[in-house]
Order: structure tokens, then C-alpha cells, then sequence
């Protein structure tokens, strides 16, 4: 998923890690073969209990059973609920972890967005492989020690301040607000962040579009604040960070000067697109299933399907990062089946760019039943022309132009403001029908 929207011009063969980003292709693969086995080996003669009865119920019963990167898919799939069933057949954290409560420098929680949140665990080793990778990501887009970055996480147990702490070990001081639920809270932090000004703001668009607003609102400088205006759609090609979710790798990757998806840091994770009815791995390009192998935690997963949708490229990016990019397309709970068509709330947003201006706020899809077929896309749209003279003939406008991209039958409603509840976290774009 994307982890923040970053207000940083990424800066053109800027790597942290030069000899590790530029590493060629087949040295990667050979330290990624490396490093699973390893991994394998630890499972089996630590052991690791989950993960031992998953690599023999394969038939894998030594490390040397792992002879290329293709015996990977030998080893079956995880999901997140076998992970919950662990923890509660093995409370409180499972039989899943490497490493215990002896050994743990952080614990959080995933969100619990998909069900039942899950912890995690995070020894010194685990923390050095996330910092790594959020320092490389961060260096890549033009952040540098000694900055003052602002961010909005929600802090407390989901997540553990993972963010806060990765600013902290690039050298950066991070000025950590909240998500300010509160109108009279985020006037308060603003008005303090005009007055230190920060260098760089990196939130979540739905916490960008908030503090935008209200710093409008209130006549602040946004030029003092750095807090430049929000973009109303995510374009494709705009895809900036990525992240596997917390209970796997929060820093995966971000975009580079090309802007053509975001580089994955494949010395620490083995990344796969995965076919949702086969499981097969799907061609480069097409749409899968995001599965990752941790291979340098302590606390690691292997093949582990986050159930996010994600297109991987593995051609060579001219920005000179041997790493493969990837895009991230949406989640699996979000997908809408439409004539037997998937169909993804990025599907919109990517031709909002194409048909609309900034008189789209936000937008909601309407889902009746989740897993069920719908006849067609129902698509709520805030507009700042709803209810005028003109709001009928834009709404077939948009249901055509969209119908017409998509080749499904779509109706648009166009709502004035508050109708669509604004976030101050992770954004709703689909909601179920009352």
C-alpha cells in the first residue's frame, strides 16, 4: 500500500546505498538464494514452529532443498488469518516468531482494517533492516539529515512510531502531530508548524487534504509552512511509496526521478505477483497478489500474501537501480466485480485525471455486497458544481466517459460537501450500501 504521500522532488541518481542499488541482477539473485536459505535453515533447526510444519508439509526438509530461487514456490502460501489462528492458539504472539518477547526492542499492531489486528515484534536486527530501507527510500526522494520533516501517523500501539523512528535514525528530527481529529487540535499544530516552518510535510493524502483545508481556511502562510497543495487523484505514474503493511516490511520502496513505480529493495525482501485463482506467478506488468519473503529478519515470513493488488517490472529503469519497481494498484477488500470484471478504485481515479479538474473533491464507490456481482459501478463524487444547473449533465458526462474506459455500466451521483466523511487516516474509497 502507499505509505505517505511524499512532498519531495525525488533527486536524480541519489542513492544511500550506491553499491547495494546498483548491484547487477544476478549478483541480487544470488544473495537473495543466499539469504532464503538461511532463513530455511532457522526455521527448521531453530525451530520456528510455523514455519517448520509449512516447509515440510512441502517437502523441504534442509536448507539444501532450496537449490534455486524457483524452489520458493514449493513452500505454500500464508495469509494473515493463519497468522491470527497462531496467535490464538499460541497467545499472546504466536508460534510464528523467530524471535520472542526476549529479544524485542518494539512491539505494534497492524491496523486491523482486514479483521483482527495482528502484533509485531521487532528485534535490533529487524529495526536495522526497516531503517535501512525507509533511509534508502527517503534519501532517494531528497530528504537529508538535519531536516524537520512533518508527519501525521496516528502513533500509539498501531505501527509503534516505526516512522518516527526511521527519521530519527536518518539523522532527521520528525515532528510527530497526530492525525488532529480535532478542528480546534489541527489549528492549534498548524499555527505552531507556520511558526517553527518545517522543510518537508510527508502524509497520507487523506491527512494532506485536512491540513490543507484548514490551513486555507485560516490564512496561513503555506509558503512558511512548505505545505504545498494536495493533488485531488493519485496519477499512475505518481505512485510514490509502498509498503507490505507493518507484520511484513513497512519501508518497501518508493519512486525514483522516472517516476515509473517504485524501486523494492530486493536484498531484503523476495517480492512475487501472484494470480488469485491459480496462484501462479503472473507475467511482469499484470496485476497479482502481493506475496514477500522476508530474508535478513529475525522475525521473518515466507510467501506471505498481503492481498494487496500490485504490478511488478523487472526491465531496466534508466535511473540506473538494479531493484525491481512496482506499482500498487489497490487491495483485494476494495476490488468491485462488475459483469465479472475486477475492478479497482485506482480504475477511476486514473481517469479522473483523464476527464475531470479540480471541481472533484473526493469520491466514494458503492459496494452492496463484498465478493458479490454487480450489474453495475455506482460512483459518488463531491463536486463543487452538485446541485447547480450544471451537476445533471456532468454526472452523465462521467458515467459515460467511465463506462466507455471500463466497458461496464457505471451511474455517478454528485453530492455536495460533507456528504463523503472526511478521513484523517486511511482513506474509504469503496463503502457497502445502507
Amino acid at each position: 500500500m502507499p505509505l505517505f504521500a511524499r512532498h519531495v522532488k525525488p533527486v536524480e541518481k541519489s542513492f544511500y546505498q550506491p553499491e547495494i542499488q546498483t548491484m547487477p541482477v544476478d549478483k541480487i539473485q544470488q544473495l537473495q538464494l543466499e539469504r532464503l536459505k538461511n532463513q530455511v535453515r532457522a526455521a527448521l533447526e531453530k525451530p520456528i514452529p510455523f514455519w517448520k510444519r509449512k516447509l515440510e508439509e512441502s517437502g523441504i526438509q534442509s536448507a539444501d532443498d532450496i537449490k534455486s530461487l524457483e524452489d520458493l514456490r514449493r513452500i505454500p502460501v500464508t495469509l494473515k488469518d493463519e497468522l491470527r489462528e497462531s496467535e490464538r492458539l499460541h497467545p499472546p504472539f504466536g508460534d510464528y516468531r523467530g524471535v520472542g518477547r526476549e529479544g524485542t526492542l518494539k512491539i505494534g499492531t497492524t491496523s486491523g482494517s482486514t479483521g483482527v489486528p495482528t502484533t509485531t515484534l521487532w528485534t535490533k536486527n529487524d529495526l536495522e533492516a526497516e531503517y535501512i530501507a525507509g533511509v534508502r527510500n527517503y534519501w532517494r526522494g531528497g530528504l537529508r539529515p538535519g531536516m524537520w520533516i512533518v508527519h501525521a501517523h496516528p502513533l500509539g500501539i498501531y505501527g509503534s512510531s516505526l516512522f518516527t523512528g526511521m527519521l530519527e535514525y536518518m539523522g532527521t528530527c520528525p515532528i510527530t502531530t497526530g492525525i488532529c481529529k480535532e478542528d480546534a487540535e489541527l489549528e492549534s499544530v498548524l499555527r505552531y508548524l507556520e511558526r517553527i516552518s518545517p522543510d518537508y510535510f510527508t502524509l497520507f493524502p487523506t491527512s494532506h487534504a485536512r491540513f490543507y483545508e484548514k490551513a486555507v481556511e485560516l490564512g496561513l502562510d503555506l509558503d512558511k509552512l512548505n505545505l504545498p497543495e494536495p493533488s485531488t487523484v493519485w496519477p499512475e505514474a505518481q505512485t510514490d511509496s509502498v509498503s507490505s503493511g507493518i507484520d511484513a516490511f513497512a519501508f518497501l520502496g518508493t519512486i525514483c526521478h522516472e517516476k515509473n513505480g517504485a524501486h523494492v529493495h530486493e536484498d531484503l525482501v523476495i517480492l512475487e505477483a501472484l494470480d488469485p485463482v491459480t496462484g501462479n506467478p503472473v507475467p511482469d506488468g499484470e496485476r497479482g497478489q502481493l506475496t514477500i519473503s522476508t530474508i535478513t529478519k529475525d522475525n521473518f515470513v515466507l510467501r506471505y500474501n498481503v492481498e494487496d493488488i500490485v504490478r511488478i517490472y523487472r526491465d531496466p529503469c534508466p535511473c540506473g537501480e538494479t531493484h525491481a519497481r512496482m506499482f500498487f494498484d489497490g487491495r483485494e477488500k476494495d476490488i468491485i466485480k462488475v459483469n465479472n470484471k475486477r475492478i479497482l478504485p485506482l480504475d477511476v481515479e486514473k481517469l479522473l485525471n483523464k476527464y475531470t479538474d479540480s471541481s472533484i473533491i473526493r469520491y466514494q464507490i458503492l459496494r452492496k455486497k463484498k465478493g458479490a456481482d454487480h450489474e453495475l459501478l455506482r460512483v459518488r463524487f463531491e463536486h463543487a458544481k452538485a446541485g447547480t444547473a450544471e451537476a445533471d449533465s456532468i454526472q452523465t458526462q462521467l458515467s459515460n466517459n467511465i463506462s466507455d474506459d471500463l466497458h461496464v455500466p457505471v451511474t455517478v451521483e454528485l453530492v455536495t460537501g460533507d456528504v463523503i466523511p472526511r478521513d484523517t487516516f486511511k482513506p474509504m474509497w469503496v463503502v457497502d450500501e445502507v
